[in-house]
């Protein structure tokens, strides 16, 4: 379901457990997964905090608390990439939302930061990556100095 900028569905868990606060998760947990599709409402924390508002209302009767979990596995919540981005930046605002539990670097093969953020099949040759925006300089010259991708897996209770 698509509700502003993000779409969410009802999934399982994918670890065998994961506990905050007092709320426990486990393989057999209904969960609310967020994918972040390319779309031209902006991807900011504002437009996004609305989605997760109409998500709980949404999914809300299906949990039986008043804490839902979401779950979001992303190359934007790749942990390293603070490093390269401004502390104002979107990406990181979203990524801090989540305890990243699971990470994992991309290898060769597969990389859709290439396709997501440079339109491009694979990486290629990454002194001529696009540096366009700021958001792709930034990463260009990150992986131009040996700097890798990855994706996370995060919850968060709202």
């Amino acid at each position: 379901f698509a509700f502003g900028r993000l779409q969410f569905e009802i999934v399982k868990f994918r670890l065998p457990h994961y506990e905050k606060d007092g709320l426990e998760l486990t393989e057999e947990s209904d969960v609310i997964n967020v994918h972040i599709p390319k779309s031209d409402i902006p991807f900011t924390v504002t437009e996004c905090m609305l989605a997760y508002e109409k998500a709980k209302m949404y999914f809300s009767n299906g949990f039986n608390t008043n804490k839902l979990p979401f779950v979001c596995w992303s190359w934007l919540l790749y942990s390293p990439d603070e490093k390269i981005l401004p502390e104002t930046s979107n990406i990181v605002q979203f990524m801090r939302k989540y305890d990243i539990i699971e990470m994992e670097e991309y290898g060769e093969a597969y990389n859709p930061v290439a396709h997501i953020l440079f339109n491009r099949e694979k990486m290629g040759d990454v002194a001529t990556l696009p540096q366009d925006t700021s958001l792709r300089k930034r990463y260009a010259e990150f992986l131009q100095k040996g700097g890798k991708t990855g994706w996370g897996y995060g919850v968060f209770f709202l």
